[in-house]
């Protein structure tokens, strides 16, 4: 995945799993009054989970996260049932009031 775009790795098996892309490397989708966000750095090599919520002053804030650094050997399944994984735990997460 190396120099290359989230959108033009994993842009379709997205899409089939319900998240919307707003740049070439950042893709979300709604659950319950939070994102669920998936980035890409292209400099780091590092893509990043995020679950985004509404602070006070109704700005989003970052309020859970995790990053995965080895992206090398990642086949499509690999990547669908990281994605899977990663989105329930933070559904869970929501779910039980963080």
């Amino acid at each position: 995945m190396r120099n290359k775009s989230l959108n033009y790795n994993w842009g379709n098996e997205l899409k089939e799993l319900g998240y919307t892309k707003k740049k070439v490397n950042h893709f979300r989708k709604k659950y319950k009054k939070h994102w669920l966000c998936i980035d890409y750095d292209l400099m780091g090599f590092i893509l990043m989970f995020r679950v985004l919520g509404l602070d006070a002053f109704n700005k989003t804030k970052c309020i859970k996260h995790k990053d995965i650094e080895d992206m090398t050997s990642l086949t499509q399944i690999g990547f669908i049932n990281m994605v899977n994984k990663i989105e329930n735990e933070f559904k869970s997460f929501i779910d039980n009031g963080k």
